[in-house]
C-alpha cells in the first residue's frame, strides 16, 4: 500500500520502479518509527482522495 501510494504515477519502467522498492523497503528496516509514521499519513491521504 504505502510503496503504492509513492509510486502510484511514477513514470519510468518497472526496473526503475523496482530499485526505489528495494531502496524503500531498506530504509524502513533502518528506520521503522519513521516508516510507521510515512504509513500513517499516507493512509490519510488514501482516504482523503477515495
Amino acid at each position: 500500500m504505502v510503496v503504492d501510494c509513492v509510486l502510484v504515477n511514477y513514470p519510468e519502467g518497472s526496473e526503475s520502479r523496482n530499485r526505489i522498492v528495494h531502496a524503500i523497503l531498506q530504509w524502513a528496516e533502518e528506520h521503522p518509527d519513521e516508516w510507521e509514521q510515512f504509513q500513517e499519513r499516507c493512509q490519510r491521504r488514501i482516504e482523503t482522495l477515495a
